[in-house]
């Protein structure tokens, strides 16, 4: 089998993390949250908390392929600030060419 780069990080332990399943899961918290990349990331979360890898997760388990490295992103976000750690910040993205 060969090694792919960055297979390391698949060795990662998400861990358990009972408020992300409070407030994703139906029925249980609020479960819909109106930022349909917040929804995308929780779910990538979910995944690989269920024991799924992240490259399986980035390449196979969403609407949309994602580079492995950014999943273990949003997972590194998480476990470092929380639910508030997958929304973008203030201030990213592209500024406008002028101001009216």
């Amino acid at each position: 089998m060969l090694e792919e780069p960055g297979g390391d990080k698949d060795a990662e332990t998400f861990g358990s993390y009972p408020d992300l399943r409070a407030t994703s899961r139906p029925g249980v918290g609020s479960c819909h949250h109106p930022l349909p990349y917040v929804r995308e990331r929780a779910a990538a979360l979910l995944k690989m908390a269920d024991e799924q890898s992240g490259r399986q997760v980035a390449l196979h388990g969403l609407l949309k392929k994602r580079y492995p490295d950014t999943v273990y992103d949003w997972v590194k976000r998480f476990k470092a600030e929380g639910m508030p750690g997958l929304l973008v910040k203030p201030g990213r993205g592209r500024k406008p060419a002028f101001s009216p």
